[in-house]
């Protein structure tokens, strides 16, 4: 590595840091205030709100601190002349964009792959507190479709991976054919286990003679695949998933002809969302002057501040847009983030 671009990497991991814990602070300083008086009295609580809300307020924090965090090291290195004299050195635009932009790159990628974990989760946690919840969170009277199978759970516990109240309706050409009832069904080596199981079987073809059949059953196995995180999240307006569980959710909902249109907007927003700051530092990149001579400092931090929140605050506005269905995810995220990608390669391409 070279040492130009040691230093711009440390300097701009130094000034990224920085801003992330302010933007942090400011987060969940304003909404523990406005929260305060909804939270008990337990400090212990308190601390693990504010874990979780500032494990969510790093879905905001991080890719605005990413183009944040340039603005200030481009401010730096024209006003000081350390760019010019990069130049002077032999160093090119790229050798100067390069290292800035791979670091920015390499945060990115690691704040998706944080949507792999509970991290995803971090916002429902937060809300739990502020419910009461501590420990559980859980669901009432779901009422689900699986193939030909109409399932309804009293209560969901999608933490324990557990259900109660179970009642299973089995159809067959929209004829029900079969009752199942049990006080309580678990998530188990990717399927449901319901024991001690009381099924009613209507007969086939119904006559004077026929009768129902009442039988008890030890173990009976449903919705192979079926996470109860999936369960918990598909039917919320304001669900959120993990990468994991929206791929595992679009298989399986795929399957059934069910529309997912939701999730793969969830699934797109916490992908290919973020990865407009990177891009979008390119575009600033090349529209910064490279001599103090000719660079107003004040005019420059509001309009690359102004038109980062600008850009930012449209596509989140189009990717809630398409999460509640008014717009196909395709037109609302991938589209937008593709004309920026393309925009910033003719950049590139262009000042070679």
């Amino acid at each position: 590595m070279k040492l130009a671009s040691k230093y711009l990497i440390l300097l701009y991991l130094k000034y990224f840091f920085i801003v992330l814990v302010s933007l942090e602070l400011f987060f969940i300083g304003i909404d523990f205030m406005q929260n305060f008086k909804r939270l008990p009295e337990s400090a212990n609580i308190k601390i693990l709100y504010l874990f979780y809300n500032s494990l969510y307020a790093l879905n905001f924090t991080i890719v605005l601190s990413v183009i944040l965090a340039f603005i200030i090291i481009k401010i730096i290195l024209v006003k000081t002349n350390q760019l010019v004299s990069f130049y002077s050195l032999g160093y090119s635009k790229r050798d100067i964009l390069r290292p800035l932009f791979l670091t920015s790159l390499v945060i990115t990628i690691f704040y998706i792959l944080l949507n792999f974990t509970e991290f995803a989760y971090s916002k429902e946690r937060a809300k739990s507190i502020l419910k009461g919840q501590y420990t559980l969170n859980t669901k009432s009277d779901l009422f689900l479709k699986y193939y030909d199978t109409y399932i309804y759970f009293g209560r969901l516990y999608p933490v324990l991976k557990k259900a109660e109240d179970v009642k299973i309706f089995v159809t067959k050409d929209n004829d029900l054919i079969k009752i199942i009832k049990a006080k309580e069904a678990i998530f188990l080596n990717n399927r449901w286990k319901i024991e001690d199981a009381i099924v009613i079987n209507k007969p086939q073809d119904i006559t004077i003679d026929s009768k129902i059949e009442v039988q008890k059953k030890r173990n009976f196995y449903i919705l192979d695949g079926f996470k109860p995180k999936i369960i918990d999240n598909v039917y919320e307006a304001k669900a959120s998933f993990s990468i994991i569980d929206a791929i595992d959710a679009m298989k399986l909902l795929n399957t059934q002809n069910i529309n997912i249109n939701k999730i793969k907007a969830i699934l797109l927003s916490i992908t290919i969302f973020p990865l407009f700051s990177p891009i979008v530092l390119i575009i600033i990149f090349y529209f910064t002057p490279i001599s103090y001579r000719f660079f107003n400092i004040l005019f420059f931090t509001s309009s690359s501040i102004f038109i980062t929140l600008s850009i930012w605050g449209v596509l989140f506005s189009l990717s809630k847009l398409s999460i509640s269905g008014v717009i196909l995810p395709e037109f609302a995220i991938v589209l937008p983030i593709s004309l920026l990608l393309l925009f910033s390669f003719f950049l590139y391409i262009k000042n070679r």
